[in-house]
């Protein structure tokens, strides 16, 4: 009888699996309360030294959670996220970047390399050659300080809503 029912058992064990599986996908699926995909638009100002930041960004890491961290683009001093692609409910740790050229002497060896780098790219042609912009092809860095990315203390809760604001003024 072991024989038979062994036998059963080895047929009916695929069937079972895919069973679970196709159970286990629809338990996944929906729930929460939120539609799949559908975060909360975050929008706001970012400001440095009292002038809004023209290029950079920001992210918000979740605090306790294995999401992804979301990021947006600041430009003129604002960003904005849509619910498609914004943040869940929450508590984040706040990143901030502030893009610049760099711009003082310290950086004439940084600048020399990466011209050197673009001439290479631009098969031995200078920028101004092509008709591309030097100052577009200028080395940018994070001008924001530690505090404010890499090593950030900036925290924000974002709640159950379609939509929240988030205001900051940083400084040197």
């Amino acid at each position: 009888m072991s024989g038979i029912s062994g036998v059963i058992a080895k047929r009916a064990a695929p069937g079972l699996v895919v069973v679970w599986l196709i159970a286990s996908a629809l338990a996944g699926c929906g729930g929460g309360g939120e539609p799949a995909g559908e975060g909360v638009a975050f929008s706001g100002k970012v400001s440095f030294e009292g002038a809004p930041v023209e290029e950079g960004t920001i992210t918000l890491a979740p605090l306790g959670s294995v999401e992804a961290p979301i990021t947006a683009s600041i430009t003129d001093g604002a960003f904005k996220t849509t619910r498609a692609n914004g943040p869940s409910p929450g508590k984040y740790r706040v990143e901030i970047q502030v893009i610049a050229p760099l711009s003082d002497a310290a950086s004439a060896k940084e600048k020399a390399r990466a011209e050197a780098v673009a001439k290479s790219m631009l098969f031995g042609k200078s920028p101004a050659e092509l008709g591309v912009a030097p100052e577009s092809m200028a080395p940018r860095v994070n001008v924001a300080p530690e505090r404010y990315n890499t090593r950030s203390t900036l925290t924000a809760e974002i709640p159950a809503a379609e939509s929240h604001a988030l205001d900051f003024e940083l400084s040197k």
